[in-house]
């Protein structure tokens, strides 16, 4: 309930009190956090009024159903008479301007452990802006494929809300910047002419291509981007300058309309679309300045990836201030030219493997990482980076991938990981696999609907947020150990983070969020603060521990930012025994998470290296927790049914696409650890250990989940895999044959009725599931079949076929 109602859940539901149970312990103690999680049977209050904060600047927590003690009603009639005592930090509180007759406390409900804020007051210069999306558009590619892409782009076009700017830059060896905007003195000279001239006049546009060949880092910096479109430092057009006081996102004046169109505007819209079906692939022999066409075979595209990320990025950040913005990366392979080059253009050099990059054997893996890492620091506006100019905007990366080869991801994941954006992997961009996931894309990050008991629009499940803020508090017998997912620290250290740096982002009890969406999940690690003495610990730490999350996030309409706040109460040792209150569901996706959070820290770590310590934590688990005598294997035992449940997680996590990068490339090992670490604890679990369900003629309207073992697939069933990144429909030998063998549907109506509920239930998965996973049917024996066959035990398969 808690993790339906919260949004939390932890591997250890009590929390230790004594130094020799927190040793114990083999792995973090921690939990997955979702900041914007929704469910609708538990409806989240939305109060509009500000949050009753508790005085001590050191603890700033919110009224919370927890508090110790609170008067509302005292005998007198003074304010400073009514008062609450913080119950993390136990300060007492006056409540000022509370009138019992006509305000009330729902936040003090025990119903209320999440509630939400509207804050009218918070960054008001930030609020009203436009919906900012640039299109990076790769022209490296196919006909077929171009025509297949611009298709999706103007699908999604058509799908985006009111109030957005649109924006494009494609590229190949060269970037090709279009200014769109129209010409200010075309159309002041027809202020009098009627409506009909003012149209056609309008359709003469003020178009130019801004090109930029860049060779070297030292070309993308600021000011002499900002000098070749006369753009100042204020981020306004040197001819075209105003007070930045006056700031009207819709005002003609500004620089940004030279470089995007108002989506409001009907023939912005129509022009942008023609813009986009104009586009057309690059000629390979122009791209290679090979007219004789004479080494076509063996060369790569020229293709200037990252300095075309740079570029937009610093587009965004010279002519945008307090806005927040996406950047739509869709590539069609790797860097071969210029900064972020990933491999050269000569077919004969092979592009990094796994095992290239762990022995150090790379020729531009660390000077890529490295300048990549730069432009994902840029998005943090820290100034003292060359490349981007400071200023307040919030800018999202977003990669999508349409090809067979690798186009770079390992290197450039820093720029999705830390801005909050997706990464979106694919074959081709003609696969409905990619088209479906781009307009999800699109409709999850903008689409509303209307809350039906209070007619106000809200944000739907997957609507994503900008500019986000998350601090947490907790009571004094813990500590704040370190966060790993899309967020920043802020270094503020306090009293209530641990002094330990365990992870990076550790040493705070704050941290930026630059994108926010109800997908993004957090792992948050505590540390019980025990002490020495096993007596006096465990009067410290007495019988509960109290955790209070505090988000705050624009919402998605910009017109105002909210606070979401929630509050967990979790006892300790001295009221719930330890081996009691494992979660082994939640442990075991925090231990994913740790071991990717070491290989992201560390790109050179031996996986082996990760998978050694998983097998430790085990280990450590069982000596802790397990019951054996010594020299008899058969002897050991768990008490606790959740602990055989762990053991047999760790299994299909060594053997999962997490830790085993046997069979796949660093671009897919990581959209992989993107999607992990960004995923609940139900999909993680997924990406772990698949689920199976089997239908069979005998109950037909049955789904029969299954374990993973070869001696679950009964030849004339049908089942269901869902291992996350794709679904499998897998007919047993004898079922395969019924299907092919057209059997009269009145005399085999079981047959047909699995059949059918088979494939909805595919669809059913597939259908709110993003990214979109592969859909796969296949036959016992068949060559897809090994989806299925690689995850099942192998040691059960070997019995029976023994």
């Amino acid at each position: 309930d808690i993790e339906d109602r919260d949004g939390v859940r932890f591997n250890w539901n009590a929390f230790p009190t004594t130094r020799s149970e927190e040793v114990s312990i083999s792995n973090l103690l921690g939990c997955v956090y979702t900041p914007l999680n929704n469910t609708e049977d538990y409806p989240i209050p939305l109060l509009d009024s500000s949050p009753v904060t508790c005085s001590n600047k050191l603890c700033s927590s919110v009224l919370n159903p927890f508090v110790k003690e609170i008067s509302l009603y005292p005998t007198n009639n003074i304010n400073t008479s009514r008062y609450w005592v913080c119950p993390i930090c136990n300060q007492r509180n006056t409540l000022l301007n509370f009138n019992p007759d006509s305000i009330q406390l729902p936040q003090i409900s025990l119903n209320s452990t999440t509630c939400e804020y509207i804050l009218h007051d918070y960054k008001k210069s930030s609020l009203f802006s436009p919906n900012i999306i640039l299109f990076l558009v790769d022209l490296c590619l196919e006909q077929d494929e171009l025509s297949s892409l611009k298709k999706s782009i103007i699908t999604s076009i058509n799908s985006l809300p009111q109030n957005t700017l649109v924006g494009l830059i494609t590229f190949d060896s060269i970037i090709h910047l279009y200014e769109l905007g129209f010409s200010l003195d075309n159309k002041n000279k027809n202020k009098n002419k009627n409506k009909n001239q003012n149209i056609t006049e309008k359709k003469s546009f003020f178009k130019k291509i801004h090109i930029f060949n860049i060779k070297n880092e030292n070309q993308l910096n600021l000011k002499k981007f900002q000098k070749i479109l006369a753009i100042n430092e204020s981020g306004l057009s040197n001819y075209d300058y105003q007070s930045k006081s006056n700031f009207n996102p819709y005002n003609k004046n500004f620089p940004y309309q030279r470089f995007f169109l108002n989506l409001d505007n009907q023939f912005d819209k129509f022009y942008f679309i023609k813009l986009i079906n104009g586009l057309n692939p690059v000629n390979k022999s122009i791209n290679l300045h090979d007219l004789n066409n004479s080494n076509l075979s063996s060369k790569r595209f020229l293709r200037s990836t990252g300095s075309a990320l740079a570029i937009s990025i610093n587009l965004m950040k010279s002519i945008f201030s307090d806005s927040n913005a996406k950047i739509i990366l869709l590539s069609a392979g790797p860097c071969t030219q210029g900064p972020g080059l990933i491999v050269s253009n000569d077919l004969k050099e092979n592009i990094r493997t796994h095992n290239d990059i762990q022995k150090n054997n790379t020729k531009y893996f660390q000077n890529s990482s490295l300048f990549y890492k730069k432009l994902a620091l840029s998005l943090l506006n820290n100034d003292k980076n060359p490349l981007v100019y400071n200023n307040n905007s919030i800018i999202e990366i977003n990669i999508l991938v349409g090809c067979y080869d690798q186009s770079g991801i390992y290197e450039m994941q820093p720029l999705t990981n830390l801005s909050g954006g997706s990464i979106i992997v694919t074959d081709s961009f003609k696969t409905n696999l990619f088209k479906q996931s781009f307009l999800k894309l699109f409709q999850s990050e903008f689409s509303t609907h209307i809350n039906k008991d209070t007619s106000q629009f809200q944000s739907q499940n997957l609507s994503s947020h900008q500019d986000s803020l998350l601090k947490i508090s907790v009571s004094n017998n813990l500590k704040i150990r370190g966060l790993i997912g899309n967020a920043t620290s802020l270094k503020n250290h306090s009293i209530m983070s641990s002094d330990d740096e365990f992870f990076k982002n550790g040493l705070t009890n704050e941290w930026k969020i630059l994108s926010l969406s109800p997908r993004n999940n957090y792992s948050i690690f505590f540390k019980a603060d025990t002490l020495s003495n096993s007596i006096q610990s465990k009067n410290k730490m007495g019988n509960d521990a109290l955790i209070q999350f505090q988000t705050i996030y624009k919402h998605s309409s910009n017109t105002h930012y909210r606070l979401r706040v929630t509050t967990v109460k979790k006892f300790t040792t001295n009221v719930i025994p330890l081996k009691q209150s494992f979660d082994f569901e939640c442990a075991i996706v925090l231990l994913a998470k740790c071991g990717i959070n070491k290989i992201l820290s560390d790109p050179y770590i031996k996986y082996n290296d990760i998978i050694q310590e998983t097998d430790k934590n085990l280990i450590k688990l069982g000596l802790n927790f397990g019951n054996y005598d010594k020299n008899d294997l058969n002897s050991f035992s768990f008490d606790n049914i959740n602990f055989y449940s762990f053991t047999e997680f760790v299994y299909h996590l060594r053997r999962s696409n997490i830790f085993r990068i046997f069979g796949s490339s660093p671009d897919e090992t990581a959209f992989y650890h993107h999607t992990f670490l960004k995923s609940n604890v139900s999909d993680c679990l997924l990406m772990i250990q698949p689920t199976l369900l089997s239908f069979s003629i005998q109950q037909p309207d049955e789904i029969v989940p299954v374990h993973l073992k070869a001696a679950s697939l009964l030849k004339e069933n049908i089942f269901v895999m869902d291992a996350f990144f794709y679904v499998v429909v897998y007919y047993g030998e004898y079922a395969a044959s019924w299907r092919d063998s057209d059997l009269d549907k009145t005399e085999y109506v079981n047959f047909y009725t699995i059949l059918e509920n088979s494939r909805n239930e595919a669809i059913e998965i597939i259908k709110d599931r993003f990214p979109l996973p592969r859909y796969i049917e296949t036959d016992e024996g068949k060559s897809q079949a090994r989806f299925v066959m690689s995850k099942l035990d192998p040691d059960d398969f070997f019995k029976q076929n023994e």
